[in-house]
């Protein structure tokens, strides 16, 4: 292990953990620890001339100097949050990535230009139809503002601490070679966009490293169900290609090895610019222009001093990068490869080449790269692709095809901009096979599966894993890791069957933010009544709650947030139904085509079943009937949402001991036309329609059912100011204990004879 390796390594820990802890230190503070950090660093360096202990004198002194960028960090964050409390007005940002659409219009990640302040990063908000490059510097007249509260946490990671709302914004190009260079860039993009059809976005995103679009695709999913998403980052396999494709033509021109060198560091550095400048692309060229050049120092390549070099300019570049999630993946990939990807190849039979490049190589790769960053990217992601190792073999040849034929038609495009259509239609052919497989292969059932961890212990999990390897090497044979592996399987399996075995009956309202995702199992049974639009949270939620199978999916109506995350499932869970009311079949809204596009997209094998009044579905000793809608009334909207009476018979004697109600988004005027029908009486649970409206009860209703438990499922803080305090206090005044997903998080009531039992998990 080399010294400055492990140097850089202590000096990333130093600093996420000084940046983590110091969230709630002022600024002054965060200055004063820097600067004691820093005098900490040269005091050990001083001292390692007098004393013999030098290894842990440097190793305090790079934990010293880590610390003092973690509260740098912390002081940039604190200086954008200042800046928005005082509404500092700004002239200018430059764009650190490129624009991403979403509900509100167009989010861009920048720099404030600002040359008397500590520089801060801020969320520039714009209109839908602009939208902006890495490096763009953007002219706006606007004021920095405070993020919203539920944000915060997830934008300091990122280094964000304000944001910026601007209605009139400009592209002020500088005239510089990057700046052209980007312009070649947005150039292809528009080209890709309008000529290579369905495979633009895997395109654009495979050779321009303009994911937006891709990211928005169905099949985004496919290439993370079967772990294969980092193809579409650009990274070192990418920057192997292009150098491949070069050293080629050099060879044929016969040019000499020094300036084949200098039009190699050329290319990937001007590669880099086009691609956007992404970690891995960067880590990645960074890594390269080192192999390239150690010759010429008279030094062989070494790839874990690059490695760690790139960790150490990031982290002096920018020190926010200390929590940056795609700083850990690139170089904890990487790191996994050059350590260990040479002793799993060992493992395998020594067999003709062929084997080795096509099979044995890519196996190797994977389980390699893996080592070091799995766990942390599935509790991260809430999800595990079990058919990843199978999936990077087949994918890896088609991935070559695909980029190479890409960048040909990507530069032949920038030279005859005239025949772009026809270049980039030939081009885009090749990402086809690509396409087919990866999708194919997310269709393959429990290709992945969704689970629940903590990130941090998982980073543990990971330094333990690669420590026990690099112990035990060589000793650690493939016989000896695969019986570590298959033991590992079996605890994991016995103990998921032994809590499956003791299920009980119970009914969760998943924390799934502002969205409904209620969970009914009994007697090995599992249903879902709707699944939110927040996609990691609902794979979080069923992978803490042990679900992979589901009898039934039932969408209560075709809002967004009730049904979006349907088409996460069918690659992680298996489902047998998907219910939705009978109406949904033939209405011609929007939001009831989109709710039928979205059961083929992602659960094609599963069964369609239209639901009508009186229909019951058994859910092990729990009985769903149906008792809304008659028939549909606004187009599939609130009030055409379906409700569910659900009785549960929990000793088996034929009588229903307890009785809970869905609503979905129903409110108070559906369900007094139900009281009146006499469709419901007393109930014991009711899970409060539209995420308790102020329209969603009254007092008329409550009398009527009566409940002792009210289940609210609304987002912490969210913009509706969700549940009302109009509801809150109808059910107050009848005495009902309300339980509410955006304070307590998953809320599971479970049910007995005689007894119902609360339970209350709040979530990372």
């Amino acid at each position: 292990m080399p010294i400055l390796l492990a140097g850089a390594i202590i000096l990333w820990a130093a600093s996420a953990l000084a940046f983590h802890m110091s969230r709630s230190t002022s600024m002054d503070g965060c200055r004063t620890a820097a600067i004691a950090g820093l005098a900490c660093a040269c005091l050990s360096c001083a001292s390692m001339a007098l004393c013999s202990h030098r290894r842990i004198l440097l190793a305090c002194a790079f934990a010293a100097c880590g610390a003092s960028m973690g509260f740098v960090a912390s002081m940039q964050v604190q200086q954008g949050s200042h800046l928005a409390d005082e509404r500092m007005p700004i002239t200018a940002v430059t764009a650190l990535q490129d624009s991403t659409s979403t509900a509100y219009g167009t989010s861009t990640i920048c720099a404030v230009e600002s040359g008397a302040h500590v520089p801060c990063k801020v969320r520039l908000l714009t209109p839908e139809d602009e939208r902006y490059l890495v490096g763009d510097r953007i002219i706006c007249d606007a004021s920095i503002q405070p993020l919203a509260e539920q944000s915060r946490g997830f934008y300091r990671t990122q280094g964000v601490s304000a944001e910026v709302r601007a209605t009139q914004t400009e592209r002020a190009p500088d005239g510089s070679l990057v700046d052209a260079i980007r312009d070649l860039r947005r150039t292809a993009i528009d080209a890709i966009c309008a000529h290579a059809g369905d495979h633009a976005a895997l395109y654009a995103a495979l050779i321009c490293g303009h994911r937006p679009l891709m990211a928005k695709s169905a099949l985004y999913e496919d290439f993370k169900v079967s772990g294969l998403a980092h193809l579409v980052a650009v990274s070192g396999a990418h920057a192997a290609i292009v150098l491949a494709l070069l050293m080629g033509a050099l060879r044929l021109l016969r040019v000499r090895k020094g300036i084949a060198v200098a039009l190699s560091i050329a290319l990937i550095c001007a590669y880099v610019a086009f691609a956007g400048m992404p970690i891995s692309a960067l880590r990645s060229a960074l890594m390269a222009i080192c192999a390239l050049t150690s010759a010429f120092a008279g030094r062989r390549a070494a790839s874990l001093n690059s490695i760690a070099l790139c960790i150490i300019l990031f982290l002096v570049a920018d020190p926010t990068a200390c929590l940056s999630v795609a700083l850990f993946l690139s170089a904890g990939s990487t790191l996994g490869i050059v350590l260990f990807a040479g002793l799993f190849s060992s493992w395998f039979p020594r067999t003709r080449r062929i084997v080795e490049d096509a099979v044995i190589a890519p196996v190797s790769l994977t389980i390699a790269s893996n080592m070091v960053t799995l766990p942390f990217s599935a509790a991260l992601f809430s999800q595990l692709s079990l058919i990843a190792p199978v999936a990077n073999v087949l994918a890896a040849p088609l991935f070559a095809l695909s980029c190479m034929v890409g960048l040909i038609g990507c530069v032949s495009c920038l030279v005859a901009p005239a025949a772009s259509a026809t270049i980039i239609g030939a081009a885009s052919l090749a990402m086809a096979p690509l396409s087919f497989v990866v999708s194919g292969l997310a269709h393959v059932p429990y290709a992945s599966i969704a689970c629940a961890a903590d990130p941090m212990p998982m980073i543990a999990l990971s330094a333990i894993l690669c420590i026990l390897l690099w112990v035990t090497w060589p000793r650690m044979t493939l016989r000896r890791a695969g019986l570590f592996a298959g033991s590992c399987i079996v605890l994991v399996a016995c103990t998921l069957a032994v809590s499956a075995a003791f299920q009980r009956d119970e009914v969760i309202a998943l924390d799934v933010g502002q969205g409904d995702a209620i969970l009914i199992r009994s007697d090995g049974a599992s249903v879902l009544v709707d699944t939110g639009n927040a996609d990691a949270k609902l794979r979080h939620q069923l992978g803490r709650f042990n679900v992979h199978h589901l009898d039934a999916v039932i969408i209560t109506h075709p809002d967004d947030d009730h049904c979006a995350s349907l088409a996460t499932l069918g690659g992680y869970v298996e489902v047998d139904r998907i219910c939705f009311a009978r109406d949904v079949l033939t209405c011609s809204c929007d939001a009831c085509s989109r709710l039928l596009a979205l059961c083929e997209e992602r659960s094609p094998g599963a069964e369609r079943v239209g639901l009508a009044v009186g229909d019951v579905l058994e859910v092990g000793r729990f009985a769903l009937t149906v008792i809304w809608p008659d028939r549909f009334s606004d187009e599939g909207g609130n009030a055409d949402s379906i409700c569910l009476l659900g009785t549960l018979d929990a000793d088996g004697d034929e009588v229903a001991d307890w009785s809970a109600l869905f609503t979905g988004d129903a409110e108070a005027e559906q369900l007094e036309q139900m009281v009146a029908a006499g469709t419901l009486g007393d109930i014991d649970l009711l899970k409060v329609g539209h995420h308790g409206s102020k329209a969603s009860l009254t007092d008329v209703v409550l009398r009527a059912i009566a409940p002792e438990v009210a289940l609210v499922s609304a987002g912490a803080q969210n913009r509706y100011g969700h549940p009302s305090d109009e509801a809150l206090t109808c059910l107050d005044s009848i005495g009902c204990e309300v339980l509410r997903t955006d304070e307590q998080g998953s809320v599971t009531v479970a049910f007995a004879k005689e007894s119902m039992t609360i339970r209350c998990e709040r979530g990372p």
